[in-house]
């Protein structure tokens, strides 16, 4: 099995509303034991671009994250595809494999 992150991006704020925190919960639910760590969102008021050296502060996408267990990436991809973020409009995820240091 591999690891899988999975970035989560909205457009604009989400409106949780029950039946989206429900389809939300039945999402982690249906991994199973292919779930690491159902993750956390991310403070859209606490972020930063670092690069060569300079600190920047620019709107981002990135809503929050998730860690799962696949045997591919082609299976991963099955498995986050049928996330409801993956599914509504202005939003999407990626998914990247990590590699064994």
């Amino acid at each position: 099995m591999n690891k899988y992150v999975i970035i989560f991006h909205v457009g604009a704020p989400i409106d949780e509303t029950p039946e989206f925190i429900e389809a939300n919960m039945a999402w982690f639910k249906k991994l199973g034991d292919k779930l690491i760590d159902s993750g956390n969102p991310f403070n859209p008021d606490a972020e930063a671009h670092i690069s060569m050296g300079k600190i920047e502060h620019k709107p981002d996408t990135a809503a929050g994250y998730s860690l799962i267990n696949a045997g591919s990436l082609d299976e991963a991809i099955e498995l986050v595809k049928t996330h409801p973020l993956a599914n509504m409009e202005g939003c999407s995820t990626n998914v990247y494999e990590t590699m064994a240091m």
